[in-house]
């Protein structure tokens, strides 16, 4: 029987992702049997510099200065109406953003992908019809709710 190959995304774009991610990574080596190799990625090492800025720089600018601007922007892109309408334009940006990081997961071929960030969500349906990519994936929402950008029909398991 080979090795069941796990991997854990997080993002540092805000440290309850990578925090969650951490204690699942130390929860399964704890429990996982012989055989089990689980590894921990933030995905944002893939990301190009815009994205980096976003999702680091100006998100910790926004919390620290402007939270009800932030507040504002999570209600309104939870809209129904707004989900329906970004969500494929979300996803092409996350996964351009990203280079190298379908590839990446593709070619490690792991049988479980667990993620602690949205980003998983955003991007599946791309993997699996851009890159055959066909894994069991599953989400560990860090929210207080599930907002809709953790939300994917490629996703089997949201906790």
């Amino acid at each position: 029987m080979k090795p069941k190959k796990i991997i854990i995304l997080y993002s540092t774009g805000g440290m309850g992702h990578k925090k969650a991610a951490i204690a699942l990574h130390k929860k399964i080596q704890e429990e996982a049997k012989d055989g089990v190799k689980v590894e921990i990625i933030d995905v944002l090492e893939y990301a190009n510099r815009v994205y980096k800025f976003l999702y680091l720089d100006a998100y910790v600018f926004l919390m620290k200065k402007a939270r009800w601007l932030w507040g504002a922007l999570y209600v309104f892109s939870n809209f129904p109406v707004v989900d329906r309408i970004t969500r494929k334009m979300r996803g092409i940006l996350d996964y351009r953003s990203l280079p190298g990081f379908g590839d990446m997961l593709v070619a490690k071929k792991p049988d479980a992908v667990i993620a602690t960030h949205f980003l998983l969500p955003s991007i599946a349906g791309i993997l699996e019809r851009n890159k055959d990519f066909h894994t069991d994936t599953f989400v560990v929402i860090t929210d207080y709710g599930p907002h809709s950008w953790w939300l994917s029909t490629s996703i089997e398991l949201r906790v």
